[in-house]
């Protein structure tokens, strides 16, 4: 049985749901934790998590996770990257490791992020006339080229722009053995429910100095707030069904009022 990694599930293919279920059937020894915690409020053991030597300084640590996304609508199923940072303590050696080992994104990066959708390749191309009109408008100093190459370069903006904010997770350096030590999850929660994430940690020692750290708001999916959560979003859910029932029936009396029942019945 292959173990529980929140670094597995985070590559893409996993929807929210898929992912709480994963984090509630957790075996204990995956050493997670969950929180009902905002970032600031969190509470870190004086030791490093991956040497559990004494903290010296915090380590910047950016996690994307890509969740799958279903469309009730005609649109294409997406997938949504989720970029989150936290400033963990680590000790100075472990720092050092972690620059040394950790690599740069590549220079063809930037093409890759504009390549990942179709609306990039679709803005380069538009840009790319607008330059045209550009360079015929620096040849002859004339207004209508200089006014005409505005257009496409504004349509091709507009394009780049959300493929450019989408791909920014490609950019970012990839995990290291060091970092990893400390691994976490977006917000997971639903409706109703506070703020919550889990943490997953490669000592269980260090699992459990952090669990102890922050047991103030520690995060049960069985407690009574999370039960009242649900049972609010089941009320919710079953009031949008009777409005939208009682919608179809108003449409259905309406019709048969306009129509008479004969004709209505006919019709069907």
């Amino acid at each position: 049985m292959t173990p529980f990694d929140l670094r597995a599930l985070a590559k893409g293919g996993t929807t929210l749901d898929q992912l709480r279920a994963a984090i509630f059937n957790a075996p204990p020894e995956t050493n997670l934790v969950l929180l009902q915690s905002l970032d600031d409020s969190l509470r870190f053991p004086p030791i490093c998590p991956n040497c559990e030597k004494p903290a010296s300084s915090r380590l910047k640590i950016e996690r994307v996770f890509l969740f799958y996304v279903y469309k009730s609508d005609d649109s294409p199923n997406e997938t949504v990257p989720s970029i989150n940072t936290l400033e963990v303590p680590f000790c100075n050696e472990c720092q050092q490791q972690q620059r040394a080992r950790q690599t740069l994104p590549s220079p063809w990066t930037p093409l890759k992020r504009i390549l990942s959708e179709s609306e990039g390749f679709a803005g380069l191309v538009v840009i790319a006339i607008s330059f045209l009109f550009l360079s015929a408008a620096l040849k002859s100093f004339t207004l209508t080229p200089l006014l005409l190459a505005c257009l496409p370069l504004s349509i091709g903006y507009f394009l780049l722009r959300p493929v450019w904010k989408k791909s920014e997770h490609m950019s970012l350096p990839k995990p290291t053995t060091i970092d990893l030590a400390f691994d976490f999850t977006p917000f997971v929660s639903l409706e109703f429910e506070p703020a919550w994430r889990a943490f997953q940690f490669r000592s269980q020692s260090y699992a459990e100095a952090f669990r102890q750290a922050n047991s103030h708001q520690l995060w049960n999916p069985q407690s009574p707030a999370a039960k009242s959560a649900a049972k609010k979003r089941n009320r919710v859910s079953h009031k949008s069904a009777w409005i939208m029932g009682a919608i179809l029936l108003a449409f259905v009396l309406y019709m048969i009022w306009k129509d008479g029942l004969v004709n209505f019945l006919s019709d069907l």
